[in-house]
């Protein structure tokens, strides 16, 4: 028998369905540990990482740009922190947040004969306000008393806002437009990619969760994790509408607004005998056309005997590999070392390394994942 009311509602739900799944925002966020270490033993203070998300579009280096013609009263400033002066100075202000802490090094690429005296560039701490002193943020300058030097050198904080502000160099009379081109360097175990550092959409909120396996473990917003037991985990965030409810199981996140982020971190919760193992330098795992390529770096002051490679399916169970020498790539301070996998394992697997020196003495990297379809390669 045909019911108006009923029609009418089932409508009205399915339409409100569609509305909704079609105006949830695209919440992209990167989670990060500021901590380096990823392992804590059980109820441990440690297990209280220091996570934070960074959201907004990637910031990509080399960052290339130009300064025009257009002038803008701003500060410019010394490498010491002081404001040099104030006049009309064009200058190009980009937002940065890394993902993770580090050092890193700044450069700029020669494009001409020029360059080096027609650019300067500053680092600040929060966001740059041109009519106003903000040498007490100051993080790093090129700008000096006698000229620019081509590269700044500051060490920063994962999940902070920084931003760069690029301007006119040491020589005032050089003809606009004047081209860019800034390179990243690292001395840190990580690189930190930088992104926008974008609000969350209205109403969002953030938490994060402790995943095992496909199973969400704990939910902490603080990333609070001392309840967790022994095991390893993939730490996620996740950008959710608060007037909705949180969902509980991986399952529910299709039919809500909630949004994973692109990325995870590798914890370890371990019992205190296992911790002479704990994860000390740091593994990254990159999917190519080729395989998997992992790279690590150590300090220049340790002898390595060699690396053992390990992998695993699930990230519990773990079979050997492969060994790789102890000798690397010398760059500045620390050593960089690279193997590509190619004969990965088909779908998501994890590796880790097992640094072994001269004494016979073994200590665990940090785990990294992958996802390979190999049939693709």
């Amino acid at each position: 028998m045909y019911q108006p009311r009923y029609y009418f509602f089932a409508l009205l739900s399915l339409l409100t369905s569609v509305i909704m799944a079609q105006t949830c925002p695209t919440v992209v966020t990167r989670v990060g540990i500021t901590e380096p270490a990823v392992v804590a033993t059980v109820g441990s203070a440690e297990a209280d990482f220091h996570t934070f998300f960074v959201a907004g579009e990637p910031v990509v280096f080399p960052l290339s740009g130009s300064l025009e013609t257009t002038t803008t009263t701003a500060f410019a400033y010394r490498s010491s922190g002081v404001a040099h002066t104030t006049g009309d100075y064009p200058f190009v202000a980009y937002p940065l947040v890394p993902d993770a802490s580090a050092t890193v090094t700044i450069s700029q690429a020669r494009v001409s004969n020029t360059a080096i005296e027609d650019i300067s560039f500053t680092l600040f701490e929060g966001i740059f306000d041109p009519a106003v002193d903000n040498s007490a943020r100051l993080a790093a300058s090129t700008f000096t008393e006698t000229g620019n030097l081509p590269a700044l050198t500051a060490t920063l904080t994962g999940g902070v806002q920084y931003t760069l502000v690029v301007q006119s160099g040491q020589v005032y009379d050089r003809p606009y437009p004047r081209n860019f081109t800034l390179t990243l360097g690292s001395t840190s175990e990580l690189r930190p990619t930088f992104h926008t550092g974008d609000t969350l959409p209205d109403y969002y909120a953030y938490t994060y969760l402790a995943l095992a396996g496909n199973s969400i473990a704990q939910v902490s917003a603080v990333g609070d994790f001392r309840d967790l037991t022994e095991g390893f985990y993939s730490i996620y965030g996740l950008a959710y509408d608060s007037r909705e409810p949180l969902p509980t199981a991986l399952t529910e996140l299709a039919s809500s607004c909630a949004q994973l982020s692109q990325n995870s971190q590798r914890i370890l919760i371990a019992a205190e005998d296992d911790l002479p193992r704990a994860p000390k330098f740091t593994l990254q795992a990159t999917a190519r056309p080729g395989g998997v390529q992992l790279d690590w770096q150590l300090p220049t002051a340790t002898e390595y005997d060699y690396f053992r490679i390990e992998r695993s399916t699930d990230g519990s169970y773990w079979s050997a590999y492969t060994e790789v020498s102890g000798e690397g790539t010398l760059n500045d301070e620390a050593v960089q070392f690279r193997y590509v996998d190619t004969r990965p394992l088909s779908g998501t697997s994890f590796y880790r390394l097992v640094r072994i020196d001269l004494t016979g003495h073994e200590q665990l990297s940090t785990y990294a994942e992958a996802k390979v379809n190999v049939n693709s390669m």
